[in-house]
């Protein structure tokens, strides 16, 4: 499974903060078809989920 596809129930398993996951679950595409962009002083916290995350000096 792509890791865009995580539910937020694997996330919170995976080891996610609830704080991380519901941004990651909120950037995700829905009505976006390529997502929103995330933006974060800690980008790296969202590596691998599906999401762009963008620092905000970037």
């Amino acid at each position: 499974m792509p890791p865009a596809a995580l539910s937020v129930s694997e996330l919170l398993h995976a080891g996610h903060p609830w704080a991380t996951v519901h941004a990651i679950h909120a950037a995700r595409p829905a009505d976006f078809s390529a997502g929103r962009y995330l933006l974060t002083l800690e980008p790296e916290l969202y590596d691998g989920t599906g999401v762009q995350a963008v620092h905000p000096d970037h």
